[in-house]
């Protein structure tokens, strides 16, 4: 299944990179403009350094200055230059689906919000090649039996996803209007699941006569579970962006799908109380790799306040297509990765898809 995948997404990079290389055939280089050097500019023959330009370099300081909308009631271009953007993002991450001999019923079901930040900043010249760079970092906590109030000792579950990626991109116009941005790049994403639990046990107290083993006593004691699963997958990615613009508003999709290598570990623990005093340690770990595709997608809506600021809102999903570790929210007294659970049963959790989905709000300076 993992050869399938990987044969399936370099296949889809090969078409998006063939289609890249006809569309310059077509358009020419980019930065070769009529009558103009390469790089549009008397400062510079080469439009991989037109980023330097000494034109590109002078702002005028007026980031506030108000914003042309003569040509409000038709197409916009879409401006080139500087760009950073900042979003808020808030998130619904599916939840851990393991499988394997254990009842599917007694695991928790559904999806959680969390909430993290999102930067995006790059350049795209005039004659439409251009870098940007995009972190985005959002995590969140969740209980696996309902509630704090609800339940005596839950399981708490915090996930976490970071993502950084480098892109190079080429802009080029569309006959009715706007821009398609083809990209390719580098990618890295780190996914993490932890979770903690007490559970009650029984421990034997020999605390009060030590030196004879027939007067040991059986008590409660707590069966302190932790685990935490990572994956961390290097890789790279292809896409497209479309835009449109009119007057203040601009609209922008984003489709992109990347792949690499997931370096995975598992780590768990039982630590075993009497009171605060710590009777015992437990510990498990193990490491593997798969391959994990990724794709995402998304739509942006943008309104300009002032020449150079506007405010954003925007819709994203993002699908791995298996091939990650999650963590086993199954409770620690029926889970058999804690001593506290069953001595038969199983539980696969490497090989797990997931769907991120959620929307974002910010802002975008632009130069």
């Amino acid at each position: 299944m993992q050869i399938i995948k990987f044969f399936a997404t370099l296949a889809f990079f090969a078409a998006i990179g063939i289609a890249s290389v006809s569309d310059g055939q077509i358009m020419g280089r980019p930065g070769q403009v009529a009558g103009q050097p390469l790089g549009g500019s008397p400062f510079t023959s080469n439009p991989e350094t037109a980023i330097f330009d000494p034109g590109n370099l002078e702002y005028d300081m007026q980031p506030f200055a108000p914003l042309d909308i003569s040509d409000f009631n038709g197409p916009s271009p879409v401006r080139g230059g500087f760009f950073a953007q900042y979003s808020r993002t808030f998130l619904s991450v599916s939840r851990p689906n393991p499988s394997g001999t254990i009842n599917r019923n007694f695991f928790p079901n559904g999806s959680d919000f969390q909430s993290g930040n999102k930067f995006h900043a790059g350049f795209m010249s005039d004659e439409g090649a251009g870098w940007d760079a995009t972190y985005s970092r959002t995590s969140g906590l969740f209980f696996s039996r309902g509630g704090s109030e609800q339940v005596a000792l839950p399981m708490l579950t915090e996930t976490t996803i970071q993502g950084f990626a480098l892109n190079r991109s080429f802009r080029q116009p569309l006959s009715k209007g706007g821009f398609i941005e083809p990209y390719f790049g580098v990618r890295y994403t780190y996914f993490s699941d932890k979770t903690n639990q007490d559970n009650e046990t029984l421990v034997i107290d020999d605390a009060d006569t030590p030196l004879d083993p027939t007067d040991d006593t059986v008590v409660d004691g707590i069966d302190r579970f932790r685990q935490e699963a990572r994956n961390s997958i290097v890789g790279g990615g292809v896409g497209f962006r479309i835009y449109q613009a009119r007057g203040r508003w601009q609209w922008k999709t984003d489709v992109g799908l990347s792949g690499g290598y997931n370096s995975q570990t598992y780590n768990e623990s039982d630590e075993i109380y009497l009171g605060s005093e710590l009777l015992d340690v437990v510990e498990r770990n193990r490491s593997d790799s798969f391959f994990t595709p990724q794709l995402d997608a998304g739509a942006e809506l943008t309104y300009g306040i002032t020449r150079d600021i506007s405010l954003r809102a925007g819709a994203q999903i993002a699908y791995f297509w298996g091939g990650l570790n999650r963590a086993n929210t199954l409770e620690a007294d029926l889970n058999p990765h804690s001593v506290s659970g069953p001595s038969i049963g199983s539980v696969a959790i490497d090989q797990q898809s997931a769907t991120v989905a959620g929307f974002s709000l910010g802002l975008e300076w632009r130069r």
